[in-house]
C-alpha cells in the first residue's frame, strides 16, 4: 500500500504553502527555455507547455521574480498587511467558478517528485466535500467541487496546474506544500488577480500580495519560537545547559529566510552553528552530513527540509550510539510515517506544527477522539481508496489533515452565504477569528491580528515511543 511521506499539511482553513525569497538573479539561471515556460505559465497564458520536472527551485524563483506589472502592483512592502484594494480590482471576475449549482475549488499537490503523497487525488479533500453534497445538501444550495491537480513539487508543475484549473473555470485556489511552488503560485495569483490560499510560508518571500492570505504561520515567527524553546528547555531536551547546535536545509533561496532568522536568534541567546548545510531537495546521500554532525558534536539538528529527507538521515547515521534531538517547524505532514522511523532508530524528536495532531485512532482519551471517530466514518464511506482492516497508516495522519482543512474551508464558504463572490470570501476572512473550541486538534486562525496571515501559533510534540505526545498547545508568544 502507498504510504504518504511528504512536508505539508493543510491548515484549519484549507491547507498549506509556503513561500521564500527571491533573488533578483534567478530568471538568469534558467535557461531561456524553461524560463519562457515559466513566464507564459505564470501569465495564464493558454497552451503554455511547462516542464514541471526542469523548473526546479530556480524556476520558482523566476516565477517570483517575473510575476510582472500586475504582480508588482499587487505586491506592497513585505510584512504588512494586504493593500486597501476596492473588490473590483482585486477580483475583476468576482463569480468566476461559480454557479447556481457548484463552487469549484482547486489545490495543487505533489503526489510525484521529491517529496510526493503518492495517492489517490480524492484523498485530499474531496472525500470530505462528497460527504457535504451527499449527506449535508451542498453548502446554500451548492454543490462542492475540489479538484486536486500533482504539481510534481516543481514550480513549473504547480503552474501548470492551476493554469489548469483556470481555463476550467475556478472559484478558490489553494496550495497545499512546496515552498517554490508556493511563492510562484503566490505571483501568478496577483497576476492573474484570483484568491490564493497559502499554508506557512515566509513572510520576506510571500510579501503582500492582497491576493493571497496565509493559513499556515510564516517560517519566519517559527523559528523565532523555535529557537527560544529550544534553549529554553535544553537541560531537559538534551541533557546539556549549552548544547551544540546544527541545520539542514533544502538548496533553494525559498529556504533561506527561515534559515536567517533561526541562525540570528540563536546569535541573540549566545550560541550559533557548528554544522550549516544546504542539500538537494532529491539528495540521496547523507552519510556525510550525519558523520559530519556527530564530530563536531552537535546535539540538536534542525531538520528545514522534508519528511524524506528526515527519513534517509536516520537510516545513514552509520553510528548506532549517535543520537542528536531532530526538530523541525510546520508543515510536517507524515507524521506517522517519521514517528516510525524514528522509533526505529532510537531517535528523539520535537516537532512544531500549526494543524492536527499525529492520527491515532486508538486512543479513546484524547480530547478529540469524538472527531476523530466521525472523520472515520466520513473517510471509509467516500474516500476513493479504501484501507485494509488494521492498517495503522491507513488512513494516516494527512488524511485527517485533508478533513479537517475541508471542514475549516466549509465553515468559511457557509459564513460567506448564497450570495457567493470571491470579494466577499476575502472580506469575510478580513476580519475572521476562529473560536478555538470550534476548530478541534489545529490552532484557531484569526485574522485580525494580520489580514495577510490568519495562522500564527504551533503545536509542540515530542516523540514518545512510536508516537507523538503534545508538550504544548497553539504557543505563538516567545
Amino acid at each position: 500500500m502507498r504510504r504518504a511521506i511528504f512536508l505539508l499539511a493543510l491548515s484549519s482553513v484549507i491547507s498549506s504553502a509556503c513561500g521564500l525569497k527571491v533573488p533578483a538573479d534567478s530568471s538568469s539561471r534558467l535557461s531561456s527555455g524553461e524560463g519562457a515556460a515559466v513566464e507564459a505559465a505564470e501569465a495564464g497564458a493558454e497552451g503554455a507547455s511547462v516542464s514541471a520536472e526542469a523548473g526546479g527551485a530556480q524556476a520558482g524563483g523566476a516565477a517570483a521574480a517575473a510575476g510582472g506589472p500586475a504582480a508588482k502592483a499587487a505586491a506592497g512592502k513585505a510584512g504588512e498587511g494586504p493593500a486597501g484594494v476596492s473588490g473590483a480590482k482585486l477580483f475583476p471576475n468576482d463569480t468566476e467558478g461559480v454557479t447556481d449549482t457548484q463552487v469549484t475549488i482547486c489545490s495543487h499537490i505533489p503526489m510525484t517528485g521529491a517529496a510526493p503523497i503518492p495517492r489517490h487525488p480524492g484523498r485530499f479533500g474531496k472525500f470530505y466535500f462528497d460527504y457535504v453534497n451527499k449527506e449535508l445538501k451542498g453548502i446554500h444550495g451548492r454543490n462542492v467541487k475540489f479538484v486536486t491537480l500533482d504539481d510534481k513539487y516543481y514550480p513549473a508543475g504547480a503552474l501548470q496546474a492551476v493554469n489548469d484549473c483556470k481555463r476550467n473555470g475556478t472559484f478558490l485556489y489553494a496550495g497545499a506544500a512546496g515552498t517554490d511552488q508556493i511563492v510562484a503560485v503566490g505571483k501568478w495569483a496577483a497576476a492573474n488577480k484570483v484568491p490564493y490560499l497559502a499554508g506557512p510560508a515566509s513572510v520576506k518571500d510571500i510579501g503582500n500580495i492582497p491576493q493571497v492570505k496565509m493559513v499556515g504561520p510564516d517560517y519566519e515567527s517559527q523559528h523565532v519560537l523555535l529557537a527560544d524553546y529550544l534553549i529554553k528547555n535544553a537541560q531537559q531536551l538534551t541533557g546539556k545547559a549549552k548544547p551544540v547546535f546544527g541545520m539542514l536545509r533544502v538548496n533553494s533561496p525559498f529556504f533561506t529566510a527561515g534559515h536567517d532568522v533561526f541562525v540570528e536568534e540563536l546569535r541573540k541567546r549566545g550560541f550559533s552553528l557548528a554544522v550549516d548545510k544546504q542539500v538537494e531537495k532529491d539528495e540521496n546521500q547523507f552519510t556525510d552530513v550525519m558523520l559530519e554532525m556527530e564530530q563536531k558534536g552537535v546535539d540538536i539538528i534542525n531538520n528545514f527540509t522534508t519528511p524524506n529527507i528526515w527519513i534517509k538521515l536516520l537510516k545513514q547515521n552509520n553510528n548506532p550510539n549517535y543520537k542528536p534531538l531532530f526538530t523541525a517547524v510546520s508543515p510536517a505532514a507524515g507524521y506517522n510515517i517519521i514517528a516510525a522511523a524514528l522509533a526505529d532508530s532510537n531517535a528523539k524528536a520535537i516537532l512544531f506544527h500549526h494543524f492536527n495532531p499525529p492520527y491515532d485512532h486508538t486512543d479513546r482519551n484524547l480530547p478529540w477522539a469524538g472527531d476523530i471517530t466521525e472523520f472515520r466514518r466520513i473517510f471509509d464511506k467516500y474516500s476513493p481508496e479504501k484501507c485494509e482492516a488494521n492498517d495503522p497508516l491507513c488512513p494516516d495522519d494527512f488524511d485527517y489533515s485533508a478533513y479537517l482543512a475541508a471542514k475549516g474551508l466549509e465553515r468559511i464558504l457557509r459564513q460567506a452565504g448564497r450570495d457567493l463572490t470571491r470579494t466577499k470570501v476575502w472580506t469575510l476572512l478580513d476580519t475572521y477569528k476562529e473560536n478555538p473550541a470550534q476548530v478541534g486538534p489545529a490552532c484557531a486562525l484569526d485574522f485580525t491580528r494580520d489580514k495577510g496571515r490568519g495562522a500564527h501559533a504551533v503545536n509542540v510534540y515530542r516523540l514518545d515511543g512510536a508516537k507523538w505526545k503534545l508538550l504544548a498547545a497553539c504557543i505563538d508568544r516567545v
